[in-house]
């Protein structure tokens, strides 16, 4: 940590990001939940957020739901090749603490 604090601008940044994101991180936890079962339990579904991870083979879409105080995230992972589905993943957090630095 102390090469880093010494370093001048772009590692300091860096290094501030990565520990920002963990923190973020360790506030979701996987649920064994699928996206319908939120839907089903009440939860309002957000229009999903699109990230390419790659330029055609993998995209990832994001979706956040809400139920009063409550906050669930579910990501979708799509690969394909030559436009044919190979691989498909769903997974699910709920947050269960609030943003902490």
């Amino acid at each position: 940590m102390h090469t880093f604090t010494k370093r001048a601008g772009l590692a300091i940044l860096t290094s501030m990001i990565a520990t920002s994101a963990f923190a973020y991180e360790d506030q979701w936890q996987p649920s064994t939940k699928s996206l319908s079962a939120y839907v089903a339990e009440g939860y309002v579904l957000s229009q999903p957020i699109v990230l390419h991870l790659s330029p055609f083979d993998r995209v990832q879409y994001r979706y956040y739901l809400t139920k009063g105080q409550l906050l669930a995230q579910c990501t979708e992972e799509v690969t394909t090749r030559k436009s044919v589905v190979v691989d498909k993943v769903l997974a699910c957090t709920d947050l269960v603490g609030p943003f902490q630095k």
